[in-house]
């Protein structure tokens, strides 16, 4: 039997498939329809699954109508396929994946109706993919409901499904909030104790059950970000068993709460759920940091599979996908965007330096690959300066912006790096906490841990900063329970350094060694005497810099020809909070990690040690220039929003908001320059 050929289909209209009904044992027939977004659609389910291998496909049988009733319409009713004649059109191809869940999901006396990706949307025409792709949120919005298939049913998997069921159905949690938590009351409610107990009890087997579950392709996928969280309402079904979208994330919420009783790898895994439930996927950066870890086929869905997620004032809302362009120029074009609509380059942050032959810029991260790098938490290198850049197509001329090969920024050279050490990789850190931390030791051991430290106190105290990226519960307001004091860990540095190989690790060290924030690091010691950490690429020589409109320092690496390469994203003790631009913090003043602000999530800042007191405007900047204030309004409250009255300068107000003029004024290249901060032109390349 022939191909089935598709009949083209315009950007406002969508196919549904008719899944006929059919005995277990009957070849699997669809019709195919066309829908016109602009009018009411029928009710259809849509199906969120994991493509599978495309090795051994199975085939689908596509029929047309030839009866006088119009097709979807008629079967919707129809008990029996003989009211109806029909013409074979010919075959679809799909996996055995694909083709195992059609035969669970159909019903044997009525037809269904569905949109599945593979099938209603015609792979092979890359025009008509990213005219579709440019829909999928009104496509998944619309649907009824989602079906997610996991698979058939293997390794207990009803069992999972069982006990997920029983902690999920006793409680409801408030995904919402930030963080998230149980609705009032629930707490000293019987069915709470009803949870603990039951995860208490359970047992070697059901947690390698629950590994196993959790461990299936359709959670590592990315495109599940969207077709979930725009569901009306979800189904997750493995086999003949099944759980709800809803009572799933209060189980993965209990579990979560109790992951000290997990084995280390289901935590893991359940961890991934948890960020996939709690992320409010507002902006660009964090979400690709949350879905760092998620698959796509194509590398161009990194960006794709996120536009319907983030805030309409983002860089990749309205992009036209565009399957026949090259990765790395959709890349490049989601930078030059990010620049432009956001003011900032806080996006350069994403660069990882692979050492590998690219097309690319270095200053254009490449969204195909893994991040290794876990981001930095809440970096202050040069909060809130306002960005001078410019995109050259070559140093000659400004041409042909749209691939623009130099990013010229303005910033300034800090210290050049004298020595790397190589730290670990993944998973040595996740899964042997002892022997990461003795790592750290021998490392300690060889800086003289007692002399003191280039930005003040002792090397010893710097490296427990560095290694922690100075992430502490005694900076987080409120302080938080769940992580170490810097004096902890401080002393339990002080007992590795006199200890044996064989001497247990505190749990108060863990952090730095099973945290994540070091996998995939080099150690750096610079010649002006700083330690911190970045990229494996990193090699001595590279310089760190700090580049206006940047939040992070970056390690550069200088080219034969008077440019700089990205190597990637830096952490260097004693220049984290503005101390290179604006000197160092003074009493009674220090870093605020982490505050808390109910209803409005977390932001970096300072406390004051002497009034108790944590806020975001920095001293050492002084007043605010004639005629600027801050915006008192309701959209991010955590981050001051400065405006000029007179001028019309800055973020602007009421209806007139200038997101890319996101800035303070004290922090223009113009105001730093007159502080006596040497700043200079750097081209990327």
């Amino acid at each position: 039997m022939a191909d089935y050929e598709y009949t083209p289909v315009n950007d406002k209209a969508i196919r549904l498939l008719n899944l006929l009904p059919g005995q277990p044992n009957h070849a699997l027939r669809i019709q195919l329809k066309t829908f016109s977004l602009s009018h009411p659609l029928p009710k259809y389910e849509a199906l969120s699954y994991a493509w599978g291998s495309s090795k051994k496909p199975d085939k689908v049988v596509v029929i047309a109508c030839t009866h006088h009733v119009e097709g979807l319409k008629h079967l919707r009713r129809s008990r029996s396929l003989n009211e109806t004649t029909f013409t074979i059109r010919g075959n679809l191809v799909v996996t055995q994946n694909l083709a195992t869940a059609l035969c669970h999901l159909r019903w044997t006396d009525e037809s269904r109706n569905l949109w599945i990706d593979a099938i209603c949307i015609n792979q092979q025409d890359v025009v008509e993919r990213g005219a579709q792709v440019a829909i999928m949120g009104a496509i998944y919005t619309n649907a009824s409901q989602i079906l997610v298939w996991l698979g058939p049913e293997s390794e207990d998997s009803a069992l999972a499904v069982e006990t997920l069921s029983l902690i999920g159905s006793q409680v409801e949690v408030d995904w919402g909030q930030t963080p998230p938590e149980l609705k009032p009351g629930q707490d000293g409610h019987p069915s709470f104790a009803l949870v603990n107990h039951a995860i208490r009890s359970l047992d070697d087997r059901t947690w390698r059950v629950l590994d196993a579950f959790f461990s299936r392709p359709w959670f590592t996928r990315l495109w599940i970000w969207q077709e979930v969280r725009l569901a009306n309402f979800a189904w997750v079904i493995c086999g003949t068993a099944a759980i709800s979208w809803t009572v799933l994330g209060n189980a993965v919420y209990i579990l979560f709460d109790q992951q000290l009783r997990n084995p280390l790898a289901v935590a893991y895994r359940i961890g991934d759920m948890y960020n996939m439930f709690s992320t409010q996927a507002r902006f660009l950066l964090s979400t690709l940091d949350k879905t760092n870890s998620a698959t796509c086929t194509d590398p161009r869905d990194r960006i794709y599979s996120l536009m319907n997620l983030v805030e309409k004032v983002e860089c990749i809302v309205g992009l036209k996908p565009d399957y026949s362009a090259k990765p790395h120029e959709i890349f490049q074009q989601v930078v030059m965007r990010y620049r432009e609509r956001h003011g900032h380059l806080n996006i350069l942050s994403l660069c990882e330096m692979s050492g590998t032959d690219i097309e690319r810029p270095t200053w254009v991260p490449d969204l195909s690959k893994r991040r290794m790098c876990q981001p930095l938490n809440f970096p202050r290198s040069c909060w809130m300066s306002k960005t001078e850049c410019s995109f050259l197509g070559d140093l000659e001329q400004n041409q042909n912006l749209a691939n623009a090969k130099v990013l010229r920024v303005t910033g300034m050279h800090v210290t050049t790096v004298e020595t790397v050490k190589q730290l670990w990789s993944r998973p040595e850190s996740i899964y042997d906490v002892s022997k990461s931390a003795y790592v750290l030791r021998d490392l300690l051991r060889s800086l003289e841990p007692y002399r003191p430290y280039v930005a003040g106190g002792s090397m010893i105290e710097a490296f427990c900063r560095a290694v922690h990226g100075d992430n502490f519960a005694d900076n987080h307001f409120p302080e938080v329970t769940n992580m170490p004091t810097f004096s902890m860990s401080n002393d339990t540095l002080v007992d590795l350094l006199v200890s044996a190989a064989t001497k247990p690790v505190r749990s108060y060290f863990s952090d730095a060694t099973s945290g994540g924030l070091l996998d995939n690091r080099a150690f750096l010691i610079t010649r002006k005497g700083y330690i911190g950490f970045a990229p494996q690429a990193a090699r001595p020589g590279d310089e760190v810099c700090i580049i206006l409109g940047c939040q992070s320092p970056l390690l550069l690496r200088p080219t034969h020809n008077g440019n700089y390469e990205v190597v990637g994203e830096c952490y260097l003790q004693g220049v984290m909070h503005g101390e290179a631009i604006l000197g160092p913090l003074l009493a009674p003043w220090t870093s605020a990690k982490v505050i808390f602000v109910p209803g409005q999530g977390f932001q970096s800042g300072l406390f004051n040690g002497k009034t108790r007191e944590t806020g975001i405007e920095d001293p050492r900047l002084g007043p605010l220039p004639p005629g600027w204030r801050i915006l008192e309004d309701d959209w991010m409250k955590s981050l001051p929003k400065y405006v000029n009255d007179e001028t019309g300068e800055g973020f602007g107000t009421g209806e007139h908001y200038h997101i890319n003029e996101f800035y303070d004024p004290r922090m223009t290249a113009q105001a730093l320059i007159a502080r006596g901060v040497t700043l200079r032109k750097i081209d990327l390349v």
